[in-house]
């Protein structure tokens, strides 16, 4: 008889790990979304600074590199190239900094919707 009652604690431990680790991922599941929209107005208005720092570094990098391209007076292929990516890039990433400053001016502000602008 002991070992029906040991083997029947056995079983009810297995299962209750078993419960106790589907419950864990279940809770780990909906825990995820409410950490994800926990950032601050703060968080938010850092990420947005150090994002503009990092394209205008990036700008800047890309003038400088452009500059001897520039100055040469012929190219070969791969300066050619070169060239053209900076010429692509570097308004891009002026662009960028725009909608970053864009976004930057709109944090904390309520966002606007559709169904409650209509009046």
């Amino acid at each position: 008889m002991s070992d029906d009652s040991e083997h029947e604690r056995s079983r009810v431990a297995d299962e209750a790990m078993r419960r106790a680790r589907e419950e864990e991922a279940r809770a780990m599941a909906e825990a995820e979304p409410i950490v994800a929209g926990t950032r601050t107005r703060e968080m938010k208005e850092e990420e947005l600074r150090q994002t503009g720092v990092i394209y205008g570094g990036l700008i800047a990098i890309a003038v400088v590199m452009a500059q001897g391209f520039l100055k040469a007076s012929s190219l070969d292929t791969a300066a050619r190239v070169g060239s053209i990516a900076f010429a692509v890039a570097i308004p891009l990433l002026a662009a960028l900094v725009l909608v970053n400053r864009q976004e930057a001016s709109e944090v904390g502000k309520p966002r606007r919707c559709w169904s409650h602008s209509r009046g």
